[in-house]
């Protein structure tokens, strides 16, 4: 069967939905997606790693590879306790404290520039798995090594760092996809080693990248995570001023500075002035500046479902209704645009948690949590209808979903493994309604991620 002609790109068509009898039928799909990466699995020597297609070199990437569905399988074994997926983690987590050394070679291949210097493409997020399986370790030896290896990658992303006036950088940007998300993750190693040097460099350095912002017609400052290469500026939360607004948010946590607080604030106020009003609500565009018409992605790279993490957290830290109404306004901006149930020019036929319905699961989901607002759940359900109405399931009951990576391309479909581009991802945020429909939710959150990581039913109710 062609299943391209099942999942085919027309604006204002609606996605295949099925709507799930119980939430036992989110785990199952999950299970079914871990059946299908098993027959991507690559057995060696060294440990297990993942391929998709025609890939010649290893992917041990995050976002779409070999680190990124390890922690997927942290995530099943969690939610399962089946013992088998802790033997795929240990063989996952050898693999790669074998092989990170050869990184360069083996990262993903990427269009963007310089993806190596990035966060979820670069080699410090293979520290995330690697701190997550830390955690299921008992043996003191194994614990040891991993702590060793996170410590030796840490060394190396700071040894490979650029230097100016005495401050470290790697892509000299804030934006979340680079040095903005490296920072983060560096105070989260900083955490895990008790070394609080590690979270005076990357304070420092967001301090220094945070003065290259540029001020706006309003006041407000334009972070631009191209560094002006492409003649525009990507105002959204992976490459602009809402992801860099973000780590200064979360840096205004770690030390206090006002200055972090004050710069994130004028971040706010550049995304307000670009704003464009909906039939209800507003949208921020995908690109400022550009010789195009002006488009609105909605999921979490360039939309709603990242910019959202920004205001969600701006409002944690300030109390400032305001921000939540901007919150509130970009979400009714994506319904007024038919999401999540119709494709958009931005939305299209795509579900992973990076570009689609995956990736507003788990907002969804995070926004329930914070607020106990019905509107929230119920969005979260809708969104995981399209995962399970457009997933395509083998005789022998493998899952997975095939998609169009590229919005420009519509109709060349892939069928990717990863966490932020495919199956490792989306069955995730499946793992994530299931634990949410069985009231056992638990969910320890990647550092550009602000929300609960545990849910209450003695304090949701309370909120409703």
């Amino acid at each position: 069967m062609d299943h391209s002609k099942k999942h085919i790109f027309k604006i204002g068509r609606k996605y295949i939905q099925y709507h799930p009898t119980s939430g036992r039928e989110y785990l199952d799909a999950a299970l079914g997606a871990e059946k299908t990466l098993e027959q991507k699995c690559i057995r060696t020597e060294k440990g297990v790693y993942w391929k998709d297609g025609l890939q010649v070199q290893p992917d041990i990437s995050f976002y779409s590879g070999s680190a990124g569905i390890a922690y997927f399988y942290i995530k099943l074994y969690a939610a399962t306790g089946d013992e088998k997926y802790k033997t795929i983690i240990n063989e996952a987590i050898d693999y790669l404290l074998a092989t990170w050394q050869d990184f360069e070679v083996a990262r993903m291949s990427s269009p963007v520039p310089e993806a190596g210097k990035g966060f979820y493409t670069g080699l410090i997020a293979l520290t995330i798995p690697m701190i997550e399986a830390y955690g299921l370790e008992t043996e003191e030896e194994r614990r040891n090594e991993i702590k060793r290896a996170v410590r030796a990658i840490t060394d190396q992303v700071i040894g490979i760092a650029k230097e100016e006036q005495g401050h470290l950088y790697w892509r000299k940007t804030l934006s979340m996809f680079y040095d903005g998300g490296v920072s983060l993750q560096l105070a989260q190693i900083a955490e895990f080693l008790e070394d609080e040097k590690l979270l005076e460099i990357a304070a420092d350095s967001v301090s220094f990248l945070s003065e290259l912002g540029r001020q706006s017609a309003s006041g407000g400052l334009i972070y631009d995570g191209y560094n002006g290469e492409n003649g525009y500026v990507a105002p959204n939360f992976e490459f602009g001023s809402a992801g860099a607004g973000y780590v200064l948010l979360r840096f205004y946590e770690f030390t206090g500075k006002k200055e972090f607080l004050e710069k994130a604030i004028l971040c706010a106020r550049f995304l307000d002035e670009i704003s464009v009003a909906q039939e209800k609500g507003k949208l921020i565009p995908y690109r400022v500046g550009a010789d195009e018409p002006v488009l609105f992605y909605l999921g979490a790279c360039h939309g709603p479902a990242g910019t959202g993490k920004f205001y969600y957290k701006l409002y944690q830290v300030t109390k400032d209704p305001a921000y939540a109404k901007d919150l509130q306004d970009l979400f009714d901006g994506l319904e007024s645009l038919g999401a999540p149930e119709k494709m958009s020019a931005g939305l299209w036929n795509c579900v992973n948690y990076c570009c689609g319905a995956s990736g507003h699961v788990h907002t969804y989901i995070g926004l329930y949590l914070g607020t106990g607002e019905e509107r929230w759940k119920k969005l979260a359900e809708q969104s995981a209808d399209i995962l399970l109405g457009e997933m395509d399931q083998t005789e022998d009951g493998a899952v997975y979903w095939t998609t169009a990576l590229d919005r420009i391309a519509p109709n060349v479909y892939t069928i990717p493994g990863g966490y932020y581009d495919g199956i490792a991802g989306i069955a995730g945020t499946l793992l994530e309604m299931y634990l949410l429909e069985e009231k056992q939710f638990h969910w320890s959150r990647l550092v550009d991620d602000p929300y609960k990581e545990t849910y209450n039913e003695k304090e949701e109710r309370t909120n409703e």
